[in-house]
């Protein structure tokens, strides 16, 4: 089953945060944490075999 939106503009109750927040924020912090925990992955890597980059 999928489940749409119509806009990201539509809020939802967030208990995280106990607040209403627009999809948009949420979807934006997602990201984030998404990129945050790939640069920390990236670090160990680099730390253990001593390659930078791709």
């Amino acid at each position: 089953m999928e489940l749409a939106a119509e806009s990201l503009d539509v809020t939802v109750h967030s208990a995280r945060w106990n607040a209403e927040a627009p999809l948009r924020a949420v979807l934006l912090h997602m990201i984030h944490g998404y990129a945050r925990h790939n640069g920390h992955a990236g670090l160990i890597r680099e730390a253990t075999d001593g390659t930078t980059g791709v």
